[in-house]
């Protein structure tokens, strides 16, 4: 797959310019490498993956898994990389984070169910509550909605289809909101017909427990998934790789003055292809996470070797996000 961005050419015609000195080559070659470190911003782990779109058909059905409610499965073999679904949300409200303002925040769904038509009005009411016995809009959005990031300020969102996908600690699923499209859902690994489809709804790099405390606090419901199923030595072996992984990423920032950052960063990597199957948009997040720091403390001291560094973590996050 060719990347997302397009390329900038070398020269007016597109060609290179022989005549450049070497000063005005190291400037021009500094200033592509900011605007490269521009061009990706921190959303690549929400990331915009070119899809592989084919014509094989629908790739994956709404199933009923009884105890467990709807979920999603794959109607035929999956590639890494495959674009499943675009969904615009039903409708967007502001985050309640104060469980005093819950009041508020049911008038502003109830504000915004008012202008839905009998179709998506449905649609909201046929998806689940994990909150309360009997179904309420608060519990339905609590359960179902999705974090956006819009130019008003932090939102949710509540889909008719991408609410079906169900959680897991090893997803196989990346969701991204992208505004010209809503949320939109790429494989970030080959799937075979048949196995579930689903999301991540939190911070995987997480011990077990830290995982099922966050998932029951959030969403009301202890996760079963084949890793949260571990036993013994599996699940020592699991929570360690998680630990270290939560470790390295908070001390990064401290590693890449110390010239370390590209040693924490391949570490990263190491990791999550160990724990989490090679995680696209998490290695995306952690290299645009590490090229950021290296560009501002390279450029802060002026390092052309940090800088380089820089734009290599860059084009690392790139080609996860451009699922190959």
């Amino acid at each position: 797959a060719q990347p997302c961005f397009r390329a900038r050419p070398k020269g007016r015609n597109g060609t290179c310019n022989k005549e450049e000195v070497p000063e005005a080559r190291r400037a021009k070659r500094s200033s592509m490498l900011r605007n490269t470190l521009v061009v990706i911003p921190w959303i690549l782990y929400k990331s915009r993956m070119r899809s592989r779109v084919g014509c094989r058909g629908k790739p994956f059905e709404v199933h009923d898994f009884g105890d467990k409610g709807m979920g999603v499965v794959a109607a035929r073999d999956i590639q890494k990389g495959e674009l499943l679904l675009r969904e615009q949300p039903l409708f967007l409200v502001s985050q309640c984070r104060d469980s005093r303002q819950l009041d508020a925040w049911e008038n502003e769904i109830n504000a915004a169910l008012r202008k839905l038509p009998e179709h998506d009005l449905q649609s909201f009411w046929n998806l689940a509550d994990c909150h309360t016995d009997e179904k309420s809009v608060v519990g339905i959005v609590r359960t179902n909605g999705l974090p956006v990031e819009t130019a008003e300020g932090d939102m949710v969102g509540v889909y008719p289809t991408v609410s079906r996908f169900n959680h897991s600690c090893n997803n196989n699923v990346n969701n991204s909101y992208q505004e010209e499209y809503g949320e939109v859902l790429h494989a970030i690994r080959d799937v075979a017909k048949g196995e579930e489809l689903c999301i991540t709804y939190i911070d995987l790099f997480m011990t077990r427990q830290e995982r099922q405390d966050a998932l029951r606090r959030t969403f009301n419901f202890k996760c079963a998934c084949p890793t949260c199923l571990q036993t013994g030595q599996a699940l020592l072996r699991s929570n360690k790789v998680r630990q270290r992984l939560q470790d390295l990423r908070s001390a990064l920032p401290s590693a890449v003055p110390q010239r370390l950052g590209p040693r924490v960063l391949e570490k990263i990597a190491e990791h999550i292809d160990e724990e989490l199957g090679g995680n696209a948009a998490a290695k995306a997040y952690a290299y645009h996470m590490g090229s950021q720091l290296l560009r501002d403390i390279g450029q802060s001291e002026g390092d052309l070797e940090l800088q380089q560094q820089a734009t290599t973590f860059a084009e690392k996050a790139l080609a996860e996000v451009v699922v190959a």
